[in-house]
């Protein structure tokens, strides 16, 4: 990306996902980023990288921001399980729902309104969730680690 277009959004975005998966420098991968985001406001992969590396720095209440600009299912999958980590449990909980609303078959949409609820004492509800998570045929693939 960066010899065909170096200042491209799309470009820094990579730039941004290198430096943070690859080589786990959030520091740098924030810089790129928003470089991006300089480019394209609304750029949901710069936006989601941008809160990943927010999140890999503990800047989570930044990271819940950023994702919740970038929208989409992964962006709010995302703040949701930020807003379970700075202790937001029952805005944890909406967004997790609200998730469900528009796809009830998601299994980490889920897993994170069942943590919520855990959280929030409503055990009976929340051990029906983990259940319907434990049952579902992609199980051992969800990758929310909210609990």
């Amino acid at each position: 990306y960066k010899r065909q277009a170096p200042n491209s959004t799309k470009a820094r975005t990579a730039l941004g996902q290198l430096h943070l998966r690859g080589m786990e420098l959030p520091t740098e991968a924030l810089r790129y980023y928003r470089d991006a985001l300089k480019k394209n406001s609304r750029h949901a992969p710069a936006l989601i990288g941008e809160g990943d590396a927010l999140t890999f720095i503990g800047a989570h209440t930044d990271a819940i921001r950023s994702y919740g600009r970038a929208g989409g299912e992964d962006g709010l999958l995302r703040r949701a399980a930020s807003e379970l980590r700075v202790g937001q449990v029952d805005r944890a909980r909406g967004t997790a729902e609200s998730i469900l609303a528009s796809d009830p078959a998601n299994m980490e949409a889920t897993l994170l309104r069942a943590c919520a609820l855990y959280t929030l004492g409503d055990l009976e509800t929340a051990r029906g969730a983990f259940e319907q998570v434990g049952a579902s045929a992609d199980a051992q693939q969800i990758r929310a680690q909210a609990c």
